[in-house]
């Protein structure tokens, strides 16, 4: 069995997507396949693909199929793949050129672990750094993973689900799952357009424990055209994810954490409402903030401004 197989799935990143796979054939250690999914791009990824596997001779399959979105594409990827291991890496983003070589060196010394992971630097459309740069960086993971970043070696978290429910470690690209772990946790949800990598990761985790190894592992590019750019609430997306995990995938809805993560998520969102004057959105993600978690002070005081709110409007709007 091969050692690695990437599954690149890729819509209408012509303008990227070489970078992306430069960043591939320059690993110090190669992966044993290359495998990009073609999710219906209306541009010419397709012949830019293909002009550049022709050009470098690499072990890479193109997949082509209709427009499903990344969890689609992503699970198409893991039914073409042949490798012990699978890295999911976005059409946009950037491998770190020793990026396979420290995770499969890291899976030797944890033969039983089915699931390597590593840290990410944020890159604007451009390549350069924006934003923070690191894991490190970052206060909710700081703490996590202080012991990795302090003795700069590998940290071993076993079944991390409920960590993960709290902070969101891993990240689409920085990590190789072991096959059989990958159809342990089953397929991504395809009728999430975002955050199905969050559920995804949460759901492996319940199957599988995480080593956390304290490097660079991939550039992530945030461009304005990306579907993480598009404007809609904070936690839109999220909300539904994690409801599945209860709904779909068995986690206890008296789970205290998530029941803390979904009114925490709630509460944003009304205030995303609020503040753009959707007040009936916001007054049913404050209500929902308030099931979740009835003792959170958060949710009632987002209950409260999105009741107050239009009659203060509407005070104003008479006075003038």
């Amino acid at each position: 069995m091969q050692p690695v197989s990437i599954i690149v799935p890729a819509y209408n990143t012509s303008d990227y997507i070489v970078e992306t796979l430069e960043s591939i054939r320059e690993q110090s250690l190669p992966p044993g396949e290359v495998i990009v999914v073609n999710d219906g791009s209306t541009d010419d990824t397709v012949d830019v693909v293909e002009r550049w596997a022709d050009a470098n001779g690499i072990n890479l399959r193109l997949v082509s199929k209709p427009n499903g979105g990344a969890a689609s594409a992503r699970n198409r990827g893991v039914e073409e793949a042949a490798g012990e291991w699978i890295l999911f890496l976005d059409s946009d983003d950037l491998l770190a050129p020793d990026a396979l070589e420290t995770l499969i060196d890291t899976a030797t010394k944890y033969p039983d672990c089915g699931w390597i992971g590593g840290d990410l630097a944020v890159v604007n459309q451009f390549g350069n750094p924006e934003g923070f740069q690191s894991l490190r960086e970052r206060p909710n993971t700081t703490a996590l993973l202080a012991d990795a970043f302090e003795t700069d070696a590998p940290l071993l978290l076993a079944r991390p689900w409920r960590i993960f429910l709290e902070v969101c470690v891993p990240a689409t690209g920085t990590g190789i799952i072991r096959r059989e772990a990958a159809l342990a946790a089953g397929a991504m949800n395809e009728t999430l357009r975002h955050s199905e990598d969050y559920q995804y990761f949460i759901r492996l985790a319940r199957h599988s424990d995480y080593v956390f190894v304290p490097k660079v592992i991939k550039r992530y590019r945030q461009r304005p055209d990306s579907l993480t750019a598009e404007d809609f609430p904070p936690h839109l997306w999220t909300v539904k994810a994690f409801r599945q995990l209860i709904s779909l995938y068995g986690l206890p809805a008296s789970d205290k954490t998530l029941r803390s993560r979904l009114a925490d998520f709630e509460t944003q969102n009304s205030y995303y409402y609020r503040t753009r004057g959707r007040y009936g959105a916001a007054l049913r993600s404050a209500l929902a903030s308030v099931r979740w978690r009835p003792v959170r002070a958060a949710g009632w005081r987002a209950l409260l401004a999105s009741l107050a709110r239009p009659l203060i409007d509407a005070v104003r709007s008479d006075r003038h």
